[in-house]
């Protein structure tokens, strides 16, 4: 019985917390029986050749079959610092029967994304990516590294990211933040209501990421009867998950019922994409459509294979778009707002630079002054510090043998980086659970990947190529809602009392929605 309950535990921790969704009886019992045989063939295998394995790093004892899987309970980031704790910042796992490192200092991150940065440059070929994003090979996130994925990188950072670009469509993110202001006082009923921050940040991001993209907003969307753009993201983000075979793959049998659900998600989700490239298809051939958004650029034709797409590749890039930029925004925002609500001696603080360096007359904070705002890139240092988007960034896999420190890493040994833990350890960050964004002052730590102590986006070849964008929006949108309203927590609800739980879930997803009554500052 105790066999079979472990059982049951590692089939919800392999799904990554889907929680909808519940195995067949029979397929337990059958895996059970399975689990019993095969658990003597491993032993067996495992005591021959335990002498002939090279030096990998420590971790704890695996079971057999499953591996490590079984101790990854909860949520994933947090269980795994918790296991570094005692085993280090380079420990071995088996996560069923592929080998993993997972790293929790700045020391050995650095060494393995800049000395091993290119045998660690793949991405595992997980079977969700060929079902969800057209083909793992067509996919900006999950695509092996090689002359393609730098291809398709370097004409969406050319034609998006770079700050002549982001100059460009400055104008966009100007007014989309004045909706949100406009929105909140107008939910607020000028400060006698509270409001969700997590969905009014959310609408705009949403907005943001569509406008950029694509030239349409949500409300656009829904006022035509059209698709919930951000249902669809979650959608997509549930279904990001391994299967089942990706870790034991002689029970990858096990996953043939997710795939009806995956195949629905990727139906509604290309059926919206297709509509996008179809309505302008035709705006182009009459000469009316947009100009200034990335399809417009991706989709113009070139003679220069270098810098043309195949469909395929036009429809995984907004794919990728759509699922990589809308939530994490949105989540940031609302992780910022709630420490600021809990830290209301921060927000007093913001609010008063504000007011020296910009003056209180002015009614929207731009681009251009956000460079003079020192305490505010302070805050939000120490936003991503606690609550990077991506924990455990997106696994790595070599392509080759290495060696790191003293041990021997064989190839196809995944690589997590749990920057969530380094974010937290003791060992780096003074009071390193707390929220003190003073200790950035005076010190030249960036989010850009060259400081190791500090990397929500990553770092080497796989860095976040939307890293400009979702820190300018980051910046610029707090700043103004720290400067339009002053901010207090509903009735019942204190500094103390307030849910600051993560939930589980590949993103560091809030547990609770943040509730605020925003008032108009005087």
């Amino acid at each position: 019985m105790a066999m079979f309950a472990t059982l049951v535990k590692v089939r919800g921790i392999i799904l990554m917390w889907n929680e909808d969704f519940f195995l067949e009886a029979s397929l337990m019992f059958l895996l059970l029986v399975c689990f019993g045989y095969l658990s003597l063939v491993w032993v067996s295998k495992w005591v021959l050749g335990h002498k002939k394995t090279k030096k990998f790093p420590p971790g704890p004892l695996p079971l057999p079959i499953i591996g490590h899987l079984h101790l990854l309970t909860g949520i994933p980031h947090q269980a795994l610092a918790k296991l570094s704790s005692k085993y280090g910042g380079l420990m071995g796992l088996n996560l069923g029967q592929q080998r993993c490192v997972v790293v929790s200092s700045p020391e050995v991150a650095k060494e393995f994304l800049v000395k091993h940065d290119k045998a660690f440059a793949n991405r595992p070929p997980y079977g969700f990516t060929s079902c969800l994003f057209y083909g793992q090979q067509n996919d900006l996130f999950f695509a092996s590294y090689g002359a393609p994925w730098r291809r398709r990188r370097k004409i969406c950072t050319l034609r998006l990211f770079t700050a002549k670009r982001l100059q460009e469509v400055e104008y966009v993110r100007y007014e989309l933040v004045g909706a949100l202001l406009h929105k909140i006082s107008r939910l607020s009923h000028d400060g006698t209501v509270a409001v969700d921050i997590s969905e009014c940040v959310g609408d705009m991001s949403t907005n943001l990421i569509s406008r950029l993209l694509y030239s349409h907003e949500r409300e656009s969307e829904r006022d035509q009867g059209g698709t919930d753009v951000p249902q669809l993201v979650k959608d997509l983000e549930q279904e990001t998950v391994p299967f089942i075979g990706d870790f034991i793959p002689w029970i990858s049998w096990l996953d043939l019922w997710r795939r009806p659900r995956i195949r629905y998600v990727h139906r509604h989700m290309d059926a919206f994409i297709t509509r996008i490239l179809t309505e302008r298809k035709e705006a182009m051939m009459h000469n009316n459509a947009p100009t200034d958004d990335l399809l417009h650029e991706i989709m113009k034709p070139s003679q220069d294979e270098d810098h043309s797409l195949t469909m395929l590749e036009v429809k995984s890039i907004i794919l990728g778009m759509l699922g990589g930029s809308i939530h994490t925004t949105a989540l940031t925002l609302e992780w910022a707002m709630a420490e600021l609500l809990k830290n209301p001696h921060c927000l007093t603080k913001l609010q008063r630079e504000i007011d020296t360096v910009i003056g209180c007359k002015k009614k929207q904070i731009s681009d251009s002054d956000i460079p003079s705002l020192k305490y505010l890139r302070c805050v939000v240092k120490e936003v991503f510090r606690l609550h990077p988007v991506a924990p455990l960034l997106l696994p790595r896999i070599s392509t080759e043998e290495c060696k790191v420190h003293d041990y021997t890493l064989p190839a196809n040994t995944h690589l997590l980086v749990n920057v969530w833990a380094i974010g937290r350890d003791e060992g780096v960050w003074k009071n390193a659970r707390n929220f003190i964004p003073e200790r950035f002052e005076g010190k030249d730590i960036d989010l850009k990947g060259q400081h190791f102590e500090l990397l929500p986006f990553g770092a080497g070849r796989r860095i976040c190529m939307g890293l400009p964008l979702a820190l300018s929006m980051v910046e610029v949108t707090l700043a103004n809602l720290v400067n339009k309203f002053d901010w207090e927590l509903p009735n019942g609800v204190t500094c103390e009392t307030m849910n600051m739980n993560e939930k589980a879930g590949i993103s560091s997803n809030k547990a609770a929605p943040t509730i605020a009554v925003p008032r108009h500052r005087v």
